[in-house]
């Protein structure tokens, strides 16, 4: 699997492909203002400024990757998206999420 971010590409394969693709992806996908939703494991980013913004949550329109659907993207209106489960930190995350992030940055490399 290889994926390109713009200062290099990356080639993701071996024992240590997971680990090191998580850190990379989600790099990636983070500079172009993606959130990973723990609950819902995938990949949301904001269409507009949220309607609504609390210390918990903020609600409002985004695009997410529906994984279930073929891997495309779908517009969620008034959606609720509540900070607890807002990922910080990929390490937590499963081989079958490995996967969606991979997917998630060749889908959002090639709407770009």
């Amino acid at each position: 699997f290889f994926f390109s971010s713009r200062r290099r590409h990356t080639r993701c394969s071996g024992v240590s492909w997971a680990r090191r693709c998580v850190q990379e992806t989600a790099k990636v996908l983070k500079s172009r203002t993606w959130r990973f939703h723990k609950k819902y494991s995938t990949w949301f980013k904001r269409l507009e400024k949220p309607r609504i913004t609390t210390s918990d949550y903020e609600q409002g329109t985004y695009v997410f990757f529906d994984f279930e659907q073929g891997w495309c993207q779908r517009k969620k209106a008034d959606f609720k998206f509540k900070y607890c489960y807002l990922a910080v930190s990929y390490t937590h995350l499963t081989l079958p999420t490995i996967y969606s992030v991979q997917i998630s940055v060749v889908a959002v490399s090639l709407k770009k």
